[in-house]
């Protein structure tokens, strides 16, 4: 103990930096490691449940077999949902609500949807209901689905579109579209689908009349798989199936690649960025404790002759002030962290644990590291005035 006291009495202003840097780096790091994570999360949340995670489209209309082909690709292994749907762009010459006295709120090229049906392909029930019959309180899946499939005009806009559209929207009775033709419609819903371009969603028939497209007409198969991460499993068992003469494949990821894109770029500067931080915290610590010893190698000089070898206190010291810089890591990340993702509107991420490993093991490096430091400068620096 008396060692211990002598130790820190002569140490404590080194003992203190090292605590204040090694705490602040671990914050920083594990902070940019959950944020990094959470963001994946939100990529993949957006991207793989807001729509569905394959598209197989027809490469010649005069090839299809729609019934065979549903069938074939309902027995594919890892397949949860498969839907037909039939999609285009058409140019509005106006969107109107009529109640609000105006027929022009809207014009301009609007991206149509049309699904047969829309089981777990798309996560309706996530958007914001109108006021409209039974949509202010969806009661259950098979409800909204039956609802969807059987009204002949109903439509849900995207939040782009929606945005785009100026009245507080209070019914959905009188909806109208005009281009070639005019078109009434029912909008019981707005679907955020992360996606840029002004969309709305209906069901197959509704879609091709908006199109001008025989009612049956089918552009291909949306299809979902059983989770998240079988998507490319998935991907790969369609393309060894499936002719590759009459279908085009692509997956949500491959849909997406420029967001992904930003995300790997995000991932290798913030993996720079936390290896860069830590590689200066090391040497500045490092520094600082072969500077200390080599301040103070007159002191430990005498005490070596006098029989105090405090090598192996200031290894303690160093564990004890690692140790607990870690504990106040987590509690403080663990605190904070939450509040920051909810300021930057991202999801809560399970990365407590991960977090948990990787400060264990910089904790495990940078240890040896300030072991070896104090060994080798306490032995060069330490010895016997005789």
């Amino acid at each position: 103990m008396k060692k211990l006291s002598l130790t820190f009495s002569l140490f404590k202003n080194s003992f203190f930096l090292v605590f204040v840097l090694y705490l602040l780096t671990l914050i920083i790091l594990n902070t940019i490691l959950i944020l990094k994570e959470s963001y994946k999360t939100s990529l993949e949340n957006e991207f793989a449940t807001k729509q569905p995670h394959i598209k197989i489209t027809y490469i010649n209309s005069n090839s299809k077999d729609i019934s065979k082909d549903l069938k074939l690709i309902q027995k594919i292994p890892l397949v949860k949902a498969i839907t037909p749907f039939s999609e285009g762009e058409e140019f509005f010459e106006s969107i109107g609500y009529k109640k609000t006295g105006a027929n022009s709120l809207y014009n301009g090229n609007i991206k149509i949807i049309g699904i047969l049906t829309n089981s777990f392909v798309y996560d309706f029930f996530d958007m914001k209901f109108l006021p409209f019959e039974d949509f202010q309180v969806p009661l259950t899946v098979v409800e909204f689905i039956y609802k969807f499939r059987t009204t002949p005009n109903l439509i849900i806009f995207n939040q782009t579109l929606f945005k785009s559209y100026f009245p507080v929207i209070e019914s959905t009775e009188d909806f109208s579209f005009k281009n070639k033709h005019s078109f009434s419609a029912k909008l019981c819903g707005v679907f955020n689908d992360f996606s840029n371009s002004p969309t709305i969603y209906t069901n197959l028939y509704f879609a091709n009349r908006l199109l001008n497209k025989p009612l049956n007409h089918v552009d291909g198969f949306f299809v979902n798989a059983t989770s998240i991460k079988k998507i490319d499993a998935l991907l790969e068992n369609l393309k060894k199936i499936l002719p590759k003469n009459r279908f085009i494949i692509h997956s949500w990821l491959e849909l997406r690649k420029k967001q992904f894109d930003m995300f790997y770029l995000f991932s290798i500067l913030s993996l720079m960025i936390v290896t860069a931080i830590f590689l200066l915290s090391l040497l500045f610590a490092v520094l600082i404790i072969y500077h200390s010893i080599v301040k103070k190698s007159y002191q430990l000089s005498v005490l070596f002759t006098l029989g105090y070898n405090l090598k192996k206190e200031i290894m303690f010291i160093i564990s004890v002030i690692i140790s607990t810089a870690t504990i106040i890591n987590f509690y403080t990340v663990s605190s904070l962290t939450p509040k920051i993702l909810k300021t930057l509107n991202l999801p809560t991420s399970n990365t407590l644990n991960t977090a948990f490993y990787a400060t264990c093991f910089l904790d495990l490096f940078f240890i040896t590291v300030s072991f070896f430091i104090i060994k080798t400068t306490y032995e060069l620096k330490a010895k016997s005035v005789f």
